[in-house]
């Protein structure tokens, strides 16, 4: 009964998909022509618009390899990328942060440009923030196109694997304070050893051994734990479970901790997903084809 159905609404699919491709041409071409001509002054306007990145480096490099013990020297230089020209600041805040398991901020060790305020902050799961924060009290400052914001030093106490030091909610902010300018970022990663340590923790869940990963190889993927009630939907990089990791594509880049995410019920099956699949297309390809034929009717009118 299953199978027919699902043939049924197959034919059915492939006949709706001929009438919606006659009908897509005339109304595509109306929302080309619109959508060019808004992505154009997008664009012109983005044009105009300063960028920035925020770089991390130790020694220079994006990548340095140290012993346990070690001091490093972290340097935030904050760089103007459309334009080799001095601007005007109002406010800058960069939010560095580091694993505490892994590095301990030397006392007294941060040197900075006038002006520049800094505070070192305990977060979740172990890590801290060293912020760098600007704000200009005159109505603004002439900035050059690059700028060694400032340092601090970290001594290695992780014994293996590796850690990146990462800028976090960076920002460069426009003169009235509503928004802030497109900005990249560059972090720093300090490497012991390319054998990382993966923690799983399992939120409730059977237990799952940690393992070691090679730096920059993918991850095999553990044996689901279990939960009453529950399975487990993803695991992610993050305590609030936003950002999932992907066992095909990602690759490890450094000491971790993945937190299981769960869903309550059971998984949906292969066939219903299928099935949901079709209905949506099915939806999309009825909306597109009625706004064509509204368009055309408009037009004939």
């Amino acid at each position: 009964m299953k199978s027919k159905t699902i043939a049924k609404v197959g034919a059915f699919l492939t006949a709706f998909t001929v009438f919606a491709g006659s009908m897509l041409p005339v109304y595509a071409a109306s929302v080309d022509e619109t959508d060019s001509t808004e992505e154009s002054t997008a664009a012109a306007a983005e044009g105009d618009e300063e960028s920035f990145l925020f770089q991390l480096e130790v020694d220079g490099k994006d990548t340095v390899n140290v012993n346990p013990g070690d001091v490093i020297t972290v340097s935030f230089t904050l760089k103007r990328t459309d334009a080799e020209e001095a601007y005007t600041m109002y406010a800058m805040q960069d939010e560095i942060a580091y694993d505490s398991n892994f590095f301990e901020l030397v006392d007294g060790s941060a040197l900075v440009t006038n002006g520049i305020e800094t505070r070192d902050l305990a977060m979740r799961d172990n890590m801290r923030k060293f912020y760098m924060n600007y704000v200009s009290m005159s109505g603004g400052e002439s900035w050059q196109p690059s700028i060694l914001i400032g340092t601090f030093q970290l001594k290695v106490t992780g014994t293996e694997g590796s850690s990146t030091i990462s800028n976090e909610d960076c920002l460069v902010s426009y003169q009235d304070g509503s928004g802030s300018y497109p900005s990249e970022t560059k972090d720093v990663t300090v490497v012991v050893s390319t054998d990382c340590k993966v923690h799983y923790e399992t939120n409730g869940g059977s237990a799952v051994d940690d393992v070691t990963a090679v730096l920059g190889e993918k991850l095999q993927k553990p044996e689901d734990p279990v939960r009453e009630g529950y399975y487990l939907e993803a695991w992610c990089t993050d305590m609030d479970l936003n950002n999932a990791w992907d066992f095909a594509e990602d690759t490890v880049k450094g000491n971790m901790t993945l937190y299981a995410k769960w869903a309550e019920g059971e998984p949906q099956s292969e066939s219903q997903t299928g099935q949901y699949g079709i209905i949506i297309v099915i939806i999309v390809l009825a909306a597109a084809a009625g706004g064509a034929v509204w368009y055309r009717k408009k037009k004939q009118s």
